[in-house]
This record gives C-alpha cells, sequence and structure tokens, in this order.
C-alpha cells in the first residue's frame, strides 16, 4: 500500500500486515498519518489513477501547480504576441529542469513538453516570417532606389536640352543649373565631370566601369549613373543621351545572388 505525504510529498510504503494491523504512522517530516481501511487487494487503485489522484490531491494543498498547462496556454499565445512564445518555452523548461522530481509529475509535465515543442515551431515560423518580411521590404526600397536614377538622368537631360536651347551646345555640370532630386547615383558626363551620390553617411563617388563612357561634345551628350545597391562589387548603371534613349544596363539586384 502507498500513502503520498500532503505536506512534504514523499510517498510512504506500507506492507499488507501494516496495512491491516497498524491505525496510524509517521512521515519522515514527522507528518502523522492515519491507515484508511482497505477491505482488499482489489481496491488498490493502478499506478495511472494513483498519479491522477495524487496530482489531485496536491493540487487541492496548494503543493503543485498545473505549471505545464500554462506553459502551454502562454506559447500557443505566442502565435498572436512574438514574446509570449519564448516565455511558454521558459515555463515549460523550468517544469522539466527547475522542479523537484516529486512535483513534476504533479505540474502537468507532459504539457510543458508541449509548450517547448509549440513554443519552438511557432518562434521559428516567426522568424521565417520576419525575415521574408525584412527582405521583401529590403528589395521594395532597393527597387525605388533604382527609379531614382530614372528620374535623375531624365532631369538632366531637361536641363541640358533648356542649357542647349540657350547657348546652342551642352554644357558640362559646372555650367548646368542641375541639383540631383534624391542624390543616390553618381552621374558622369566625362570621367572628370561627374556630381557625387550619397548614401546614409554622407557624399559617396561610385567609381566609374571602364567599359561604360560618358560622353560630352558640344551636340551630343551621354551620361552615365552609377550606384551600388548591396555589398557585392556589380554596379547598378544606367544611361541616357541626348536622344532621350534611357537604358538600364546593368541591374545590379538581378546580379545578386
Amino acid at each position: 500500500m502507498r500513502l503520498t505525504c500532503l505536506k512534504c510529498g514523499q510517498q510512504i510504503e506500507l506492507s499488507s500486515w501494516e496495512a491491516r494491523h497498524e491505525s496510524y504512522t509517521y512521515c519522515v517530516c514527522a507528518t502523522e498519518h492515519v491507515i484508511p481501511h482497505v477491505s482488499g487487494p482489489s481496491t488498490f487503485p493502478s499506478d495511472r489513477a494513483a498519479v491522477a489522484t495524487r496530482t489531485r490531491a496536491f493540487r487541492a494543498a496548494g503543493i503543485a501547480k498545473n505549471t505545464g498547462r500554462v506553459a502551454l496556454s502562454v506559447s500557443l499565445a505566442g502565435s498572436l504576441l512574438f514574446p509570449l512564445s519564448l516565455l511558454g518555452i521558459g515555463m515549460g523548461t523550468f517544469v522539466h529542469a527547475g522542479l523537484p522530481e516529486p512535483l513534476r509529475i504533479h505540474s502537468g509535465f507532459r504539457q510543458a513538453v508541449a509548450a517547448i515543442v509549440a513554443g519552438i515551431l511557432i518562434l521559428v515560423l516567426q522568424i521565417w516570417f520576419l525575415a521574408g518580411w525584412f527582405e521583401d521590404r529590403s528589395s521594395l526600397e532597393t527597387s525605388l532606389v533604382q527609379e531614382m536614377a530614372r528620374d535623375e538622368l531624365v532631369k538632366l537631360r531637361r536641363v541640358q536640352l533648356r542649357f542647349h536651347e540657350e547657348n546652342g551646345r551642352y554644357g558640362s555640370f559646372s555650367e548646368l543649373d542641375f541639383n540631383p532630386i534624391y542624390g543616390r547615383y553618381t552621374i558622369y558626363l566625362e570621367h572628370n565631370d561627374f556630381v557625387k551620390g550619397r548614401n546614409n553617411s554622407g557624399p559617396v563617388q561610385h567609381d566609374l566601369p571602364f567599359d561604360f563612357v560618358p560622353m560630352l561634345q558640344p551636340g551630343a551628350f551621354r551620361a552615365v549613373a552609377v550606384n551600388n545597391l548591396d555589398d557585392d562589387p556589380e554596379l547598378d548603371i544606367w544611361v541616357i543621351d541626348d536622344g532621350g534613349r534611357l537604358v538600364h544596363e546593368v541591374d545590379d539586384l538581378q546580379l545578386t545572388p
């Protein structure tokens, strides 16, 4: 026969003779326990029923709490609020690693395992979703930067055409009333005639590749806009001429692995 002390959780094993002839016994914590009358072996509960009975008794006495169930609820709530999945994982881990063995089985340890598994799955899915969201946002922002090059070069051609009408030739940057709209690209009219771009750190000059040659003549011009949209050596390059032909020669985003 097995008794459980509701004060300390210690299990007391009694022999059949003690169960029949003794009326009370003492726990190691000095708590006195009355031995119940047992009519026969058929009245002994199964181990599973005994555990369930002790669990109810422990929780009723306030010795154990259903921490595993709370941990599972918190982990599932983490699908709506990101930090809660971490809290659910922590609570489930506490049930398995922080509680003594006599209390662990009565504190919802199976639900604590489920809380840990569910919390990890939810956390992984949330990280995957956030990573995709940031990647999509970065791609959108970079695409907007590319559209800036188009606007910059169209404005430059408009300024050049106005200068040509007034002076009968195309002018250099020092002669033009040209202020970049966004200033993200370095724009070349000649190798030594350019306006710098800007990034978050301030002005920056993106080097002109050898195979793209800008040109400035009295009756014609070709401008090249250069930027580096990521950390690879490839550049984003746009070219426009006096006839209005605008070409995206090199797409830095398409070259990104």
